[in-house]
């Protein structure tokens, strides 16, 4: 077994509220899918090393499968009881693989809590808009690129060859591709904040100025449902009614906008849906990056049952401005 260890200027802060001296990011290398016919060569961490103050990734690699047990054994001990993996696809694949593994060696699996960022990512996809949520396609999405060209796919093939020729170019090679997983890991938590902003609505009326924290928006039957919290507190409950929409405010801030929907189909038998805009003052908003153009008093709000949040933040905006000045002036 080998250690390779390098400090490295990262960025963690609160984004997770989490300490930073509880954070371990983590990432594996393995020969394959399963973990029953394939096994770990390489576990890799980026922590916060007490005794330094400084950001380290620790890579333990195995240079043959008998090692195996020998990082598991190493991870266990070097990770403390009370850290938080935070991972990238940690949940479905990394921690299982790891704690089926070390049950093959009679390794006892310490509980450390977890963070899977792309567990996060999938539960608001509603917010982003994201072609697919590859580890590749969220850093170029956030301005990230890396130094290594391969998959971890490929990788599987340089270390069975580094396994037969103890190649220092393939190690290279391999040490690198786990090295830049770990290290953009801190910079992928800067689409937390994105996502917060997405889902913040701006509200500001001659009396009143408040913000909306959207919590869920669906597609429900016919109706398009956005729920979520008003702050600051309005002074009274609003129920509002229209033929097309029904607008509650409770007297805690929780919100609700339902909207009737309207399914069509595009010239190209694309399905989407449309809302009414009138009686609001907007213009056409149509989805962003496509040719479909919705007719005039209409809003496209999802093509292909994907939601178009940015034009339904639109026309949340201007719906709940409108409403709150009218009901404020009844108060007056």
């Amino acid at each position: 077994m080998k250690v390779f260890k390098k400090y490295v200027d990262s960025n963690v802060d609160q984004r997770i509220n989490l300490p930073s001296e509880n954070i371990v990011f983590l990432d594996i290398e393995t020969t394959g899918l399963s973990s029953k016919y394939h096994y770990i060569y390489m576990i890799g961490i980026l922590y916060l090393e007490t005794k330094s103050g400084n950001w380290c990734i620790e890579q333990l690699f195995a240079e043959n499968p008998a090692e195996e047990n020998m990082i598991l054994q190493s991870i266990a001990d070097i990770i403390t009881p009370d850290s938080i993996l935070v991972t990238y696809n940690g949940e479905t694949f990394d921690i299982p693989f790891i704690k089926n593994r070390m049950m093959k060696y009679s390794i006892s699996y310490p509980q450390w809590k977890s963070f899977d960022l792309l567990k996060f990512l999938r539960a608001n996809s509603t917010y982003l808009e994201l072609e697919n949520y590859r580890l590749t396609t969220v850093e170029r999405y956030l301005g990230i690129f890396r130094e290594d060209m391969y998959t971890g796919k490929d990788c599987i093939g340089f270390y069975k060859e580094f396994v037969k020729t103890r190649s220092e170019d393939l190690l290279d090679i391999l040490l690198l591709h786990n090295f830049e997983d770990l290290k953009s890991m801190p910079d992928l938590l800067r689409i937390l904040d994105l996502i917060e902003e997405r889902k913040t609505i701006v509200i500001s009326t001659s009396n009143y100025i408040g913000k909306i924290i959207v919590n869920t928006v669906n597609i429900e039957n016919d109706m398009l449902v956005l729920k979520g919290t008003i702050t600051p507190l309005l002074s009274s409950p609003i129920r509002h009614f229209l033929p097309s929409s029904t607008t509650e405010i409770q007297n805690n801030g929780e919100l609700k906008l339902s909207l009737e929907i309207i399914k069509a189909k595009a010239p190209d038998e694309t399905p989407v849906t449309v809302v009414k805009t009138n009686p609001y003052p907007i213009d056409k908003l149509n989805l962003e990056n496509s040719n479909l153009e919705a007719p005039e008093g209409f809003l496209i709000t999802s093509i292909n049952k994907k939601i178009n949040y940015n034009n339904i933040r639109k026309l949340a905006a201007i719906h709940f401005e409108t409403i709150i000045a009218e009901h404020n002036k009844t108060l007056i």
